[in-house]
């Protein structure tokens, strides 16, 4: 059995790592990473993403980075994920208590 992706909010509630801060600072200030990057994410980390998907489920899993969309948050992944999935008129059942940005299905589809 495959498990469940996991679709939770991640809020640490912690700073990130200064190294992570000092890199984020020194890439934010090249020309070579200034401006948007590829609509479903950086290629490399998608690769990569997919190798450690093998790591975990099994080196026959077959993913491979096109399989893969990286974004950066969980409101839109999570509504691009629904619309991928469901046809006009398919029903969707939403957990309670939910996520407050659930909300946007009811919109957008």
């Amino acid at each position: 059995m495959r498990p469940l992706l996991d679709m939770s909010q991640g809020v640490p509630g912690t700073p990130p790592p200064k190294v992570l801060l000092e890199a984020l600072s020194q890439t934010s200030s090249s020309p070579e990473t200034s401006g948007y990057c590829h609509v479903l994410g950086e290629p490399t980390l998608r690769s990569v993403f997919a190798e450690e998907m093998k790591s975990v489920y099994g080196r026959d899993t077959d993913v491979t980075a096109d399989d893969i969309a990286i974004t950066s948050g969980c409101n839109m992944a999570f509504v691009a994920t629904v619309m991928s999935l469901a046809d006009a008129g398919d029903e969707i059942i939403l957990p309670v208590p939910w996520y407050v940005m659930l909300s946007l299905l009811r919109i957008v589809i």
